[in-house]
């Protein structure tokens, strides 16, 4: 296993505990799918909760480790777009799991 796949694995599992991730599915995309290939080059504006209300940081450089985190990522200077903090849209994630599902099933071949 690679260091960066490693990061994904470990990210997963902190993620589906703490978002109550019930789809095994669903974490398994978390720990396979490259959270940086959604975001231009790093380094990357980061946000948590404990910045409410103050500005965004920036990782020191653009190695993918830094989005394997519970912090949302914005890829541009502006600020305009962020991925979400994963842990904060557990509903949804559900949801999403739930439709995906539904529709592999009603389009297996």
């Amino acid at each position: 296993m690679s260091q960066e796949s490693g990061r994904r694995r470990f990210f997963a599992e902190e993620i589906q505990p703490i978002a109550n991730l019930q789809s095994a599915g669903l974490v398994e995309a978390l720990a396979t799918v490259p959270r940086q290939q959604f975001l231009p080059p790093g380094p990357w504006l980061i946000r948590s909760e404990s910045d409410f209300g103050g500005p965004s940081r920036q990782t020191p450089d653009g190695d993918p480790r830094h989005v394997y985190h519970n912090l949302s990522n914005g890829g541009w200077p502006d600020g305009e777009y962020w991925t979400a903090s994963v842990r904060r849209y557990p509903s949804a994630i559900r949801i999403a799991a739930c439709l995906i599902s539904s529709i592999r099933s009603r389009c297996a071949v």
